[in-house]
């Protein structure tokens, strides 16, 4: 290995665990030339780490270009932020990324000033700015190569996680060529959509691979095995006993998937007696654009996913008069880690009542409302948590994906807690030959060139 490349990257992070994900990238041309990227920049749903969310590792006039893995707000709720303080150049997404963005910036933006009223505190940004960031937005098809500099070019691959997620794949051809791969937040498969598989010019690259870690502690097999039953066996029980029950869920894609499921049940003749309802404006709004053919790639028998005795909650009346029904009812509605959204509502009259139980299904960052009830339900039967329906690849899975590439010359790990972290380096250097495998946080970074990492450097953020 040689460490005299002219042309080289320096990367660092913002975040050091799951929320927050935003990646800066510091590229040094041969030429003298530097340009400065960045992947993701997104909100911190952790208490811990609520702090960073008015700060940033760069000045946001500096930036070159800013890249987007999905429209999650761990990865993109910060770029209002980001415009505010002098951000003008291109946001680059996939085709469904920009159709949903809007949507999510203007929900965001609710939420950041309801929280900034209540804490007295001035906004961080404006709804011009919201406004001025839909500006920005450059959509790009997968597969569809843009440059973001005569010498770096940018492909998006498709990725399972989410309605238009991608993998970002980043190349610089100088000197000596440089290839990137972002995983984002992954997985292999969708119910909504197929995903095809990565192209093989892409796969024999010589490539440093930046993978995600949510679930880098176990198997897929594992994962189930953990739990003492699935969700439509708590969801059967629970009905079997005529308890309602209340399932705060992520408002893409989760939301839809939940409500599909609930139809899968309902079609071996169970919940005919229950009325289900869908409470969170975005999470309707999103349902709503799935089931308008707005959206690409859908496959043809997914745009009627909706069960039957189906309702939206369309204002706060209705949904006092839901609460207060004397009917069987399933309520799925936001936020999913129960933080935000009517979600706070519902709870506390649910966790009341003997006949009925609230149903988790995705992760709950540390600090949030659905993590203090996820360690309370060891105590309380009538808390439920499964997490089959997680949009996010388990180890075994992360490992054939890093397994298809041929030349891997290096492996960051990114986007998980620090226990698990560990974990999966550990998991990683047993399972394969990659030679630098390491963890990307926010107190160091890290110097790729054509040969992989090459230099680990502190960082003084």
């Amino acid at each position: 290995m040689t460490t005299k490349c002219r042309t080289f990257i320096d990367v660092f992070s913002q975040h050091s665990e799951v929320t927050g994900s935003s990646i800066l990238l510091i590229i040094k041309l041969s030429n003298g030339d530097i340009v400065k990227g960045m992947i993701d920049c997104g909100t911190f749903q952790e208490m811990e780490y609520q702090d960073e969310n008015t700060k940033f590792i760069i000045e946001p006039k500096q930036v070159d270009f800013l890249c987007l893995t999905h429209d999650h707000i761990d990865h993109m709720g910060r770029i209002p932020l980001l415009v505010n303080r002098g951000y003008k150049k291109k946001i680059y997404c996939t085709n469904n990324t920009a159709v949903l963005l809007p949507y999510t910036l203007h929900d965001n933006f609710k939420i950041m000033k309801d929280r900034c009223k209540r804490k007295n505190q001035k906004c961080w940004y404006s709804i011009e700015d919201v406004t001025n960031a839909e500006k920005l937005v450059d959509k790009k098809s997968y597969y569809e190569t843009f440059e973001v500099h005569p010498k770096i070019k940018i492909t998006f691959l498709e990725n399972g996680h989410l309605l238009g997620a991608a993998m970002i794949l980043l190349q610089i051809e100088d000197e000596e060529n440089i290839n990137l791969l972002f995983t984002g937040d992954y997985n292999n498969q969708n119910v909504f959509f197929d995903v095809n598989p990565i192209p093989q010019w892409i796969k024999d690259l010589p490539i440093t691979i930046f993978a995600e870690s949510t679930y880098g502690d176990r198997t897929t097999e594992e994962v189930l095995s953990e739990m003492d039953k699935t969700f439509k066996e708590n969801i059967l029980e629970a009905v079997s006993e005529n308890k309602n029950i209340l399932i705060p869920s992520f408002a893409l894609g989760r939301s839809q998937e939940v409500l599909y499921h609930i139809k899968e049940i309902q079609s071996q003749k169970k919940l005919e007696d229950y009325k289900i309802y869908l409470d969170g404006s975005l999470a309707i709004v999103y349902t709503e654009l799935l089931r308008s053919g707005m959206v690409e790639n859908l496959k043809y028998e997914m745009q009627d996913f909706l069960p039957k005795n189906f309702s939206y909650v369309v204002n706060g009346r209705m949904r006092e008069d839901i609460i207060n029904s004397r009917g069987h009812k399933i309520i799925v509605t936001t936020s999913g880690m129960a933080q935000y959204g009517p979600a706070k509502v519902y709870i506390p009259e649910f966790l009341s009542r003997m006949n009925a139980i609230i149903h988790f299904t995705g992760y709950c960052a540390e600090g949030t409302y659905g993590r203090k009830l996820k360690d309370e339900s060891e105590y309380n039967e009538n808390i439920k948590f499964t997490t089959e329906f997680s949009a996010h690849a388990k180890k075994d899975t992360l490992l054939s994906l890093i397994k298809e590439f041929s030349d891997v010359k290096g492996l960051l790990i990114n986007h998980g807690n620090k226990e698990v972290k560990n974990k999966f380096k550990t998991y990683l250097k047993e399972k394969t030959s990659i030679k630098e495998i390491n963890i990307l946080e926010k107190k160091l970074g890290y110097r790729i060139n054509a040969y992989g990492i090459i230099k680990e450097l502190n960082t003084i953020f």
